[in-house]
């Protein structure tokens, strides 16, 4: 699959991850540009046109880069464990 293929048939998840980052600060009555921060992580935030989405829906926020494909396996492993299996 090539880069424009992906970014057409993901498309539409990038709008919805942007339209729920604008549902959450309208339901917590907080302006986007007063979100300092936006932590990314895990294999899609690499996807170019997922960032675009995220940071365009956070303008005023700084990016912080978590262990993009570490950290989906760190978060399963806890909560294995936290689970006994």
């Amino acid at each position: 699959m090539d880069r424009a293929t992906l970014s057409a048939q993901t498309g539409d998840l990038a709008r919805a991850v942007a339209a729920r980052i604008a549902r959450c600060l309208a339901q917590a009555e907080l302006p986007a540009d007063r979100v300092d921060a936006l932590f990314l992580t895990g294999g899609s935030t690499g996807l170019p046109h997922l960032r675009a989405a995220l940071t365009a829906a956070l303008p005023a926020a700084r990016v912080v880069e978590g262990d993009t494909f570490g950290s989906v396996g760190l978060g399963l492993t806890i909560e294995a464990a936290r689970r006994g299996a």
